[in-house]
Formats: structure tokens, C-alpha cells, sequence
């Protein structure tokens, strides 16, 4: 069945099923002699209220309006809103056919096999086969894929949208194609993996996420012995010594940021949906970020070379109670440089 074929099957159904007003919805027909606007199939205890069943009416008919002008995913969105108020098995066969007319196969397929299974024994055997033959198609646009991760009660997200938390109860129905599955779980590196799947794809996939480690202690180094000191003030000289450290951290810091920018950026241009000027700004802060990387190592090597030139200019004094320590540490942004004189 092509496409354009369905789209007259489905324009036709939809008008011979929603020829009545939305207050047709208010009163159930005692005999219908064609398909008819939802009217609830809920129990008597679950039984949508008049207001209920009206706005559903004025939904599904605003639904039509769009379809009738081209515009599906309003529709969609109606038909959907009708289901939620007035869940009535007929509405899900609308949803599955605006559904495949917007390529999404996957929603399209769970909309038509609900449909099967809320109308079980109430669908005329023609409507039942052409559902089974939409079936067909959409299995051949369609796969699944069983994730698996290593923690429970993480979050997993295909193509920005939540699915669930790990253990997954099933394999995650989706589109044949390219596809971004992210695993994120607070106190783990989250991790994104992409993915093509092609049409009746049943795979698998595992996923290990990694403990983000406690911050370690500062890695202190063999202790620098004060230079000795006369009448002039040793001032100059330390405050050379701390402004190199710093401007080597700096240095250090904005490296590994600019080198994970980098990477970043390396990964955005492989894929399809990064737009030029997504690129060029995550390009700019990487080329920034090593470019003042550079600098702060320049100007550290400078301060570096003054502040020895005065450390060995200094008159000598003997003293072994004065000492300096300088040592690093990892801090959750980068490295920290910690000392005492």
C-alpha cells in the first residue's frame, strides 16, 4: 500500500468518522452505521466526564481541520490530547496513520499495535488487515535496541528525550537510522554513544559507566628551602616565585580545557544535525583557550627566569626553621597550587 494511497484511505475514514459536531460527543449513538467520533470505552466508574467527552469533540475535530490543510503534526497533537481525555481505541488508528505521514515510524508502530490490541474483536476483518499490512511496512522502518548498563537507576536519554532508568523493562522501540544514546547517573561520567540501526535491527548495547573519584590530596613536594636572607628585603623575590606558580597553573588549566574543547569540537563536525554556527563558536573557544594557554606559559618561563635570578642574588643566612612547601592538587575544575613560605 503506498503512501498516497493511505493518505486517501485515512481521509476518507477520518471524514465518514467525524462528520457529527463536537457535541455529537456528548451522546452515544444507539446504533452506529460507520465509524463514529470516540465516545469512551472506560468503565462506568472511569467514565469521562461531560466536559471531557465536549473538549475531546472539539479537539478531534480541530484535529481534522489540520489534517484536511496538511498541517500533520497539529493534528497529531489533537488526536493525542482526544486520547488522553476520551481514551477510545478508534482514536489510535488517526494517530498511527498522521504518525507515518510524518516519518515518525516508530510512534506510528506503537499507536497501530495498541489499536490491535484495545480493539481486539470489535474491528471489521478489512480494517484489521490493513493494519497488519501498516505493520508490516513500519517493522521495516522500524528496530529495537536492549541497553544495558552496568549501574542501576541510571538515566537514559535517545536523542534528548528520557526513555527510562536502567534496568529498562524492554528493548527501546525507534526509527532505522542514526541515533545519540546517553546513560547519565549522578556520581558517574555520563556517557553518549551513537548508534545506526537499520530496518527489523534487534540489537544490543552495553554501556559501563565510570565513579567520578573523590577530589585527592595535595601531592606535596620536596620541601623548598628559603633563601638566605641579609639586610635587603627578599620581597621582590617571592612574589616572583608565587606569580610564576600561578601563571604556570594558568597555564596548565587553560591547556586541558583548550585540548577538551578541541576534542569537542572534533566530535559536533561528525555530526549531521551541528549547524555552521555551532561550529565556528565552539571552534573560537577552543583556538582562545590555547592561545592563552600559551601565553600563561610564556609569561610563567619569564617570571620564572627573574625570580632565580634574585633567588641567587640573595645573601645566604643560615636558617632551617624558614622553609617553603609547594604542592598541587586536584580540584573538580582542573588543578590547584597550594604552598606556604
Amino acid at each position: 500500500m503506498t503512501h498516497t494511497f493511505r493518505r486517501l484511505h485515512l481521509g476518507l475514514w477520518l471524514c465518514g468518522a467525524l462528520t457529527a459536531s463536537a457535541s455529537a460527543w456528548a451522546a452515544e449513538p444507539a446504533t452506529p452505521a460507520g465509524p463514529t467520533p470516540p465516545s469512551g470505552t472506560a468503565s462506568p466508574a472511569d467514565k469521562p466526564s461531560p466536559a471531557a467527552v465536549e473538549e475531546a469533540g472539539r479537539r478531534y475535530d480541530r484535529g481534522l481541520k489540520f489534517y484536511s490543510e496538511g498541517d500533520y503534526r497539529l493534528a497529531v497533537i489533537e488526536f493525542e490530547r482526544t486520547y488522553e481525555l476520551v481514551p477510545d481505541y478508534r482514536v489510535l488508528y488517526n494517530i498511527g496513520q498522521v504518525r507515518i505521514q510524518l516519518g515518525d515510524y516508530a510512534r506510528a508502530r506503537k499507536a497501530l499495535e495498541r489499536y490491535l490490541k484495545e480493539g481486539e474483536g470489535q474491528l471489521k476483518p478489512e480494517r484489521e488487515k490493513a493494519v497488519h499490512s501498516d505493520l508490516e511496512m513500519l517493522e521495516s522502518r522500524t528496530a529495537t535496541l536492549r541497553i544495558n548498563c552496568s549501574e542501576a537507576g541510571a538515566d537514559v536519554l535517545v536523542d534528548g528525550e528520557a526513555v527510562g532508568t536502567t534496568p529498562l523493562p524492554e528493548a527501546v522501540l525507534m526509527n532505522a537510522g542514526e541515533h545519540n544514546i546517553e546513560l547519565r547517573k549522578l556520581g558517574f561520567r555520563s556517557q553518549t554513544l551513537r548508534r545506526t540501526l537499520a530496518g527489523s535491527d534487534a540489537s544490543e548495547l552495553e554501556v559501563k559507566l565510570e565513579a567520578i573519584p573523590a577530589a585527592a590530596p595535595a601531592a606535596a613536594l620536596s620541601p623548598i628551602s628559603a633563601p638566605p636572607v641579609a639586610n635587603r628585603s627578599t620581597t621582590p623575590m617571592w612574589i616572583g616565585w608565587s606569580l610564576t606558580g600561578g601563571l604556570a597553573a594558568g597555564a596548565i588549566v587553560t591547556g586541558v580545557l583548550g585540548n577538551r574543547a578541541a576534542d569537542d569540537l572534533e566530535d559536533a563536525r561528525g555530526q549531521k544535525d551541528v549547524t555552521a554556527s555551532s561550529l565556528k563558536s565552539d571552534a573560537n573557544k577552543a583556538k582562545m583557550l590555547l592561545i592563552t594557554s600559551d601565553a600563561l606559559a610564556a609569561a610563567a618561563v619569564v617570571t620564572g627566569g627573574i625570580s632565580l635570578y634574585l633567588t641567587l642574588k640573595a645573601p645566604s643566612r643560615d636558617t632551617s626553621k624558614d622553609s617553603a612547601r609547594i604542592g598541587l592538587s586536584v580540584a573538580p575544575g582542573g588543578l590547584r597550587l597550594v604552598g606556604t613560605y
